[in-house]
């Protein structure tokens, strides 16, 4: 959201979604983070945030 010049208060389904497409599997490990952030009202639209797809593998941190 700070990328895109706009507070996380006006975070929509919209954003999440165009975030976790333009970017690597790892963007998924926010999701508790939104959670989180919509639980204690500081996203003030309803939004979800989906699990990590099973079907994506996750990049080693080793390498």
């Amino acid at each position: 959201m700070r990328e895109h010049g706009a507070p996380l208060a006006t975070c929509s389904q919209h954003d999440i979604d165009a975030w976790l497409a333009e970017g690597t599997v790892m963007r998924f490990k926010a999701r508790g983070f939104v959670r989180w952030a919509a639980s204690h009202y500081h996203i003030r639209r309803p939004v979800t945030f989906p699990p990590m797809p099973s079907g994506r593998a996750v990049p080693d941190a080793t390498r």
